[in-house]
């Protein structure tokens, strides 16, 4: 759901997911870094590795990603998917 945060701060797309309690889901590499962005008090985070980022691969990364990670909490938690492998990482 687009939530109208195109063009912000990272900064700023983060302290909203954690102010609505929602899981970031994000193409954005700079998540994954979690000396800037530490998973530790947001609701989770998943950062999808695809290349090229096509709309639908896209879209089929996030079904299998959501799927495999239905019954795993994520909180405070970042995961990385990429093709069939989902690293977590706290």
């Amino acid at each position: 759901m687009d939530v109208g945060l195109s063009g912000q701060p990272d900064e700023n797309i983060r302290a909203h997911a954690i102010q609505e309690n929602r899981v970031l889901l994000t193409l954005d590499v700079d998540f994954a870094n979690m000396l800037r962005f530490p998973p530790a008090g947001t609701p989770g985070v998943i950062r999808l590795k695809i290349h090229p980022p096509k709309e639908e691969s896209i879209r089929e990364q996030i079904q299998r990603t959501l799927a495999r990670l239905k019954d795993t909490p994520l909180v405070g938690c970042l995961a990385v998917s990429h093709g069939d492998v989902i690293r977590i990482r706290s």
